[in-house]
């Protein structure tokens, strides 16, 4: 058996190497699992924004009575479900806009909504968040927080737009609500 043994004719390059070699191995440790750490902190964060839209929207189902319509469509004839707020409710800041719209009505998972005054001005805006696979057809639940300083009262309008990444006029597309401020 040999026994490795380092010796002072060797001018120290053996000892260099191996200590290279446990620096380059610890670095290459340290940078996996410096990543594997950061994905699942990611993994995480994207958990509990899940958690928290699933907690809106059975919030916003169980607001909704029976006699109230959320079904809404589209300029184009798309069909849209808003859970809250209803048609003509009357509103106070925040506002959350919870409901359901076909996934290519979005670009990457969000898409424009806003809320106007009776005279078009824009009193808040922000992107609804889907909660799920947004290259489909089929409707995926969304919500998004409005909130706005705005004394305005009366009546309002909330729009929901189709994202239209194109800025073609053809791919527009909108559901406007009534409400009141």
């Amino acid at each position: 058996m040999k026994i490795f043994v380092f010796s002072h004719t060797d001018g120290g390059n053996a000892a260099f190497k191996v200590l290279l070699w446990v620096a380059a191995f610890l670095a290459v440790g340290s940078l996996i699992y410096g990543t594997y750490i950061w994905q699942h902190r990611k993994i995480d964060d994207l958990n509990q924004q899940i958690t928290q839209l699933n907690a809106d929207l059975s919030a916003a189902k169980k607001i909704q009575t029976p006699m109230t319509n959320n079904d809404y469509t589209s300029k184009k004839g798309v069909r849209i479900k808003v859970y809250t707020p209803a048609s003509n409710s009357e509103l106070a800041s925040p506002v959350m806009v919870v409901g359901e719209v076909p996934g290519n009505w979005s670009f990457e998972a969000s898409f424009p909504v806003k809320l106007l005054d009776d005279k078009g001005g824009v009193i808040a805006q922000g992107a609804a968040q889907l909660q799920g696979n947004w290259m489909t057809d089929i409707l995926v639940p969304f919500s998004v927080k409005l909130t706005y300083t705005s004394a305005t009262r009366g009546n309002g309008t909330l729009v929901l737009q189709k994202d239209n990444p194109s800025g073609l006029e053809a791919n527009d597309d909108s559901v406007s609500i009534s409400v009141k401020l």
